[in-house]
């Protein structure tokens, strides 16, 4: 039991990494929490469960337009939001990171449900067994594809002209909120 719950500890600390990294890379360029991240992040498999249960869209297909329709979401909240909000004092910053992340809760209570929702993805493979531990490919599908994520940022962030003015900005960004 405990390294069956171990693989599953694995799967969901990389999920955490991931955002994990998106609330790091944000406090560290402007030295704010957007309380908000999250909730975008549950939008996208909230969009993805919706085309899969009820539109019948094959996973890969609704996965990408879960993703596609997040990134909007993130762009409309900081253009609605945030973007405003860029000479405003800290304190009303925060209130509307805190505001967004109850406003999108809330949203998302009301489109599909406060009830616990599922979707299984198939990948048509076997599962892996070790013992008596069994490791479902979509736990390896998390797995890897959270890796890469990670390493893609990284070498984003160290390696691209995007990335050397996140880090430039993130270095001196003390300076312009005090």
């Amino acid at each position: 039991m405990f390294w069956q719950q171990s693989v599953n500890w694995i799967n969901l600390g990389a999920l955490y990494s991931l955002l994990a990294i998106g609330y790091t890379m944000v406090y560290g360029i402007i030295k704010l929490i957007n309380f908000a991240h999250g909730e975008i992040f549950m939008c996208g498999a909230f969009f993805t469960w919706w085309f899969m249960t009820a539109l019948s869209v094959p996973f890969p297909i609704a996965a990408l337009i879960g993703i596609i329709l997040s990134t909007f979401l993130g762009i409309s909240v900081e253009r609605i939001a945030y973007r405003p909000l860029r000479n405003a004092p800290r304190f009303a910053v925060i209130i509307s990171f805190l505001g967004m992340s109850i406003f999108l809760q809330n949203m998302a209570r009301i489109v599909w449900g406060a009830e616990f929702q599922t979707f299984d993805v198939d990948f048509g493979a076997p599962p892996i067994i070790i013992g008596d531990v069994v490791i479902p490919i979509k736990k390896v599908f998390i797995l890897v594809t959270s890796l890469i994520l990670m390493i893609a940022l990284g070498l984003y962030v160290k390696k691209t002209y995007i990335g050397k003015a996140m880090r430039a900005t993130g270095s001196h960004s003390s300076l312009f909120w005090m």
